[in-house]
């Protein structure tokens, strides 16, 4: 009963047949008859080779990010006072560094 569950899942998906390496047209609709024919398709024009335009700029090579050196622990102040003010202004705080 599973095998005909998964069966008529990939059937509704679509999928029920396997697929050549020959390409389809899949949306090429088939003649009215057998006796008529393709109609010739169109000549293209010649393409002159160009340079391709560039890509856009998310897509181009970027210079290797530099990796921070670790600095070792991080040694927490033990007063309260002393902690909220290095945690407002130290560079040494996790995650603040840009």
């Amino acid at each position: 009963m599973l095998a005909q569950s998964t069966c008529d899942w990939w059937s509704l998906a679509g999928v029920d047949a396997l697929v050549g390496e020959k390409p389809a047209g899949w949306l090429v609709t088939p003649p009215a008859n057998d006796d008529a024919k393709p109609k010739p398709k169109p000549k293209r024009p010649a393409i002159i080779e160009s340079d391709p335009p560039p890509l856009p700029s998310a897509l181009q090579r970027q210079e290797a990010p530099q990796i921070a050196e670790p600095k070792g622990p991080v040694v927490f102040p033990d007063d309260w006072v002393e902690f909220q003010t290095w945690l407002a202004k130290s560079d040494e705080v996790p995650g603040s560094q840009v």
